[in-house]
């Protein structure tokens, strides 16, 4: 899923409504259109670019005698992180989901580190060493940012997890 096309989607205020609607249980068609005091038509015309984007999907339920119903639901986690500097615009869509790879102990001494060698970068007087240092303290950022964010996604899909089975319980 590119960030992107999540940003294009949620830009208009009917398909965030649909989407948050979404994020508390399954609906039909009819129920996202009553819901939203529009038609079924238009109902559907934003859940096929929701379900065509990949963030929502359908599935069918057999009710008895006559046509399954089908329902609405966010088909998979996502995080989207958009990241504004003076010097650059980075956006991203980060699944949500439990990693195989636990966090490092020492996340706060490599924090602690970088961030003595980012003060130690003012006391340089060559060009070269100073570029040198800040391309490898960059290096080092990237690497503990990437750590940092994979141990956020664990930590989402844990809370994720908790919820599910709150909302199970509450049924």
């Amino acid at each position: 899923m590119r960030a992107e096309d999540i940003i294009e989607a949620l830009s208009g205020e009917t398909r965030r409504r649909i989407v948050s609607m979404l994020t508390r249980k399954p609906l039909t068609l009819k129920e996202i259109a009553d819901m939203l005091g529009i038609t079924p038509p238009a109902a559907l015309k934003h859940m096929r670019e929701l379900e065509s984007l990949g963030i929502v999907e359908s599935y069918s339920v057999n009710m008895g005698p006559g046509r399954p119903r089908k329902y609405y639901k966010i088909s998979r986690s996502v995080r989207l992180v958009v990241t504004l500097t003076e010097d650059s615009l980075q956006i991203r869509a980060l699944e949500i989901e439990p990693t195989s790879t636990s966090p490092s102990k020492d996340i706060r001494e490599r924090f602690d580190e970088i961030r003595e060698r980012l003060e130690s970068l003012s006391d340089l007087n060559s060009f070269s060493e100073t570029v040198t240092r800040t391309s490898n303290l960059i290096q080092d950022i990237d690497t503990l940012l990437l750590e940092l964010e994979s141990v956020e996604s664990h930590l989402l899909w844990m809370r994720e997890e908790i919820l599910r089975n709150l909302k199970r319980f509450s049924r």
